[in-house]
């Protein structure tokens, strides 16, 4: 599905909310929203108007106990006793995002079946291990990961093989091979300033860049937010902020050099916040 207004489907409401919305005072409608993120494991609230203010209620991202659960979902993905991990929850199997994979793919095929991607926030791989298998086809694939200094040395000591690499910042991969797309998969929102984000990579002109599993809200305006993570994830509660940002804004950081190849639903739900729908997507750039 390609446009705004194709992707906003995923938000369409089940017929007891679109009534609702009609019939019933704002209150109640807040209420019933409430009631059905509560049913989902990971919630998100506030509207904070700095990341200074979200980060003072939150516990942060850089804890050695998210390490750590992240780690040992890795190693058991690793070593073949799960089918891969995601954000430390390990998975009987794949749930694959063929819209990714048929991006990836179609890039490998655009340079002569070869595919170096720059993951940027990959933690230990897990989109890799995630993706590995349909990219057996590819003639040289690379594959490297940009993360914090505690996730990168725990990488290289423990997951660093094959196509698999793992650097600190953009400046060292670059300087070690050039990527022929950058990856932003669910990490757009944990940053403080996302739009500075995109810019800094944008800036180094990949030919292609894949958004994925970001969420989006329709208009201009992004929403500050913190989420809250239960504990059998990560052996207790987290909270960390997170962004939900305005859809319009954020294709505005790529209408200059990039042309929007494709736009498709994330493996991600919708999630209801304030009475509005934060959709998680995925796009494919491709350097004009």
């Amino acid at each position: 599905m390609v446009g705004s207004d194709a992707r906003l489907t995923q938000c369409a409401a089940p017929y007891w909310k679109r009534l609702a919305a009609e019939w019933v005072p704002p209150l109640v409608v807040r209420w019933g929203n409430a009631l059905l993120n509560r049913r989902q494991a990971i919630r998100y609230t506030g509207n904070y108007r700095s990341w200074e203010d979200a980060r003072g209620d939150s516990d942060g991202y850089d804890q050695d106990l998210i390490l750590a659960a992240v780690c040992q979902a890795a190693r058991l993905a690793r070593d073949g006793e799960v089918a891969f991990e995601r954000d430390a929850v390990t998975f009987d199997r794949i749930e694959s995002s063929y819209p990714l994979l048929a991006g990836l793919l179609r890039i490998a095929c655009l340079n002569g079946n070869y595919l170096h991607v720059l993951d940027f926030g990959g933690s230990l791989g897990s989109t890799y291990y995630q993706c590995r298998r349909f990219l057996q086809c590819v003639t040289e694939l690379h594959w490297s990961v940009v993360e914090q200094a505690a996730f990168v040395e725990c990488g290289q000591r423990e997951f660093e093989s094959g196509p698999l690499r793992f650097f600190v910042d953009l400046e060292t991969c670059y300087r070690w091979r050039q990527p022929n797309v950058v990856l932003l998969s669910g990490v757009v929102q944990y940053v403080a300033d996302p739009h500075a984000l995109i810019h800094e990579i944008l800036d180094r002109k990949p030919r292609h860049v894949i958004v994925d599993r970001t969420p989006m809200l329709h208009g201009e305006r992004d929403r500050l937010t913190v989420q809250r993570v239960p504990p059998f994830i990560y052996g207790r509660a987290v909270r960390y902020p997170a962004w939900f940002l305005g859809r319009n804004r954020f294709m505005g950081n790529f209408a200059s050099d990039y042309l929007v190849e494709s736009e498709f639903p994330a493996l991600d739900s919708p999630y209801w916040i304030d009475g509005s729908c934060a959709v998680f997507s995925g796009f494919l750039f491709d350097r004009k």
